[in-house]
């Protein structure tokens, strides 16, 4: 019987999403788009470079230029990703907050 299963197992393969996996930089929100956050490298009418949060230099392609209005090098962001990698949508965002320094212990 286990025979039998690991055959059907092996003929049919896995299910089609158990080998693919996005980029740990890249999240995916509620609405079934990724989304990938950085800071602005470089921009050019369809490219625009993203240093991610993780370190990792990501190239995005542009099919609209209004999308880059108002975006300016070392400009913190969020892009919408579709499923070709492409922008559909980006969204200046503020800075990570700091965290509080530990408080004085007064020694």
């Amino acid at each position: 019987m286990v025979l039998i299963a690991l055959s059907i197992l092996l003929f049919f393969g896995p299910a089609p999403d158990t080998y693919a996996e996005k980029p740990s930089h890249v999240a995916d929100d509620r609405g079934g788009r990724d989304v990938l956050t950085g800071t602005v490298e470089s921009i050019n009418p369809d490219k625009i470079v993203v240093k991610t949060d993780i370190g990792r230099a990501e190239p995005i392609t542009i099919k609209n230029p209004a999308l880059l209005q108002d975006i300016h090098q070392g400009d913190r962001i969020s892009i919408e990703l579709d499923d070709r990698h492409v922008a559909t949508k980006i969204t200046r965002v503020a800075p990570p907050e700091l965290p509080n320094p530990p408080a004085e212990t007064g020694y």
